[in-house]
């Protein structure tokens, strides 16, 4: 599954400064970012969104699209939401379980803003979100600094399209050029940023290949709530296994039939082939080039 670029702009910067630019740490404001997108997740429309409704759909594409860019990127949430306040948990949960999920022991209201915000003064880390952080006194000048809105628009979504394609009924503008997500040696909190590199290490293609996996479950989840049928990339189910199914299910036929193919013992300890995926996904992002000709 493809991804397209988040931002289409010309670079101001000269290729020297580029080749020692860093890639920022970026936090997505979990609780605000699922809330924005609750209707993500190809609901009954007769069922009602509760307020405190949330999808963690929208955070999927936004993961893989800046790990591909070679960023690091945590998810910030104050709790574990309850599983009846989010659709589809599992998203969350494999998140957790691949460590891209961080929030504080304690639960307390405003926590998730403010470790993000110390996060953001210590590494000079990017922040996405359509919070304020008004009532964070103090942290004025961070906020504004590292702070990049975003906002939720239309998308390409028809059944056509998701014969061959994974495809979103919205997208996410940043409000935000694509080098404001890189530091440069002539910024001030360049050396704060490598030392993000170490805290923060990337991840390893065992991970990137859960994650497309992961992808993969929910693409022919959407098709099956329109009688669309599995794509042809899911060649490893059993005969007797019908969809749809438990995310933890599927990800264990992957896992066997990898064993299988790879004649692997110790699996889960090796980074595994990448999964090769020939549909093309719309892209969650719009760019503001996009935007002009839209």
């Amino acid at each position: 599954m493809s991804n397209a670029a988040l931002f289409e702009q010309t670079s101001t910067y000269s290729s020297e400064e580029s080749s020692e630019r860093l890639n920022r740490l970026i936090l997505i404001d979990g609780f605000n970012v699922m809330h924005h997108f609750k209707d993500l997740d190809h609901r009954d429309p007769t069922v009602p969104l509760l307020d405190e409704s949330m999808c963690p759909i929208i955070l999927l594409p936004l993961i893989i699209k800046w790990t591909k860019d070679g960023h690091c990127v945590k998810v910030v949430l104050r709790n574990m939401p309850d599983a009846d306040k989010v659709s589809h948990d599992y998203i969350l949960r494999e998140l957790e379980e691949l460590g891209f999920l961080i929030y504080n022991n304690e639960d307390r209201v405003e926590n998730d803003d403010l470790l993000m915000l110390d996060l953001a003064m210590k590494y000079g880390a990017i922040i996405i979100t359509r919070d304020q952080f008004r009532n964070h006194k103090g942290y004025e000048n961070i906020a504004e600094l590292y702070s990049v809105e975003y906002e939720k628009l239309p998308g390409k979504f028809s059944i056509e399209n998701l014969k061959t394609s994974l495809s979103y009924k919205s997208k996410c503008e940043m409000h935000e050029s694509n080098e404001f997500f890189y530091a440069y040696k002539s910024d001030n909190d360049y050396e704060l940023v490598k030392e993000s590199l170490t805290a923060f290490p990337l991840c390893n293609p065992y991970t990137i290949t859960r994650l497309h996996i992961l992808q993969l479950f929910l693409y022919n989840n959407i098709r099956y709530c329109y009688n669309l049928g599995l794509s042809k990339h899911i060649n490893f189910l059993q005969p007797f296994d019908e969809f749809p199914m438990k995310w933890i299910d599927f990800r264990s036929r992957y896992n066997g039939y990898q064993l299988k193919e790879d004649g692997k013992e110790k699996y889960r300890q090796k980074p595994i082939k990448a999964l090769k995926l020939d549909i093309t996904e719309e892209d969650c992002y719009l760019s503001d080039e996009e935007e002009s000709k839209a």
